[in-house]
């Protein structure tokens, strides 16, 4: 809602209840998006409220998380402003599923409580290994952008 709605406003050619919906549910599908600066601007704004929000919501959230929530937020603003609704949803799933899972496992293999597990050197090097394939993945996507802009320059 907090992606959806202002790019609604921002890109809808008309006032639509259907067209809100359909925007709602898969933005790129329904909307005449022709730049994504103001959109990216957006999903990184939304992504530092996610990350906020996980810390204000009293779970057992250190400061030091915020920043891995405010990452997640925008990998998630960005697969929902790409993919849609339901696409945004299984990623925030299935990122949930993974790490808790793994958590739980360690947690019992290793006959400890699961606020034990979560500072636990086998979480924190999973931690890092997540972080070192986000920045691989975000630097691959940044060199295709590259390359295809490059593409573009030599066909014209």
């Amino acid at each position: 809602m907090l992606i959806g709605i202002p790019l609604f406003l921002i890109y809808s050619q008309r006032l639509s209840i259907k067209l809100f919906f359909k925007s709602l549910w898969n933005p790129t599908q329904s909307l005449n998006i022709y730049e994504n600066k103001k959109a990216i601007i957006l999903i990184v704004i939304v992504g530092i409220f996610f990350g906020l929000a996980h810390i204000i919501s009293g779970e057992p959230w250190s400061f030091g998380k915020f920043a891995q929530a405010t990452a997640g937020g925008i990998i998630i603003g960005w697969v929902y402003f790409k993919h849609g609704f339901p696409s945004a949803i299984l990623v925030h799933w299935a990122t949930n599923y993974f790490i808790f899972s793994y958590v739980y496992f360690l947690a019992d293999s290793n006959e400890i409580t699961i606020k034990n597990a979560f500072s636990h050197s086998l979480t924190n090097s999973l931690e890092i290994l997540l972080i070192i394939t986000g920045v691989i993945s975000i630097a691959m996507i940044f060199l295709n952008f590259v390359n295809l802009k490059k593409e573009k320059k030599l066909e014209i």
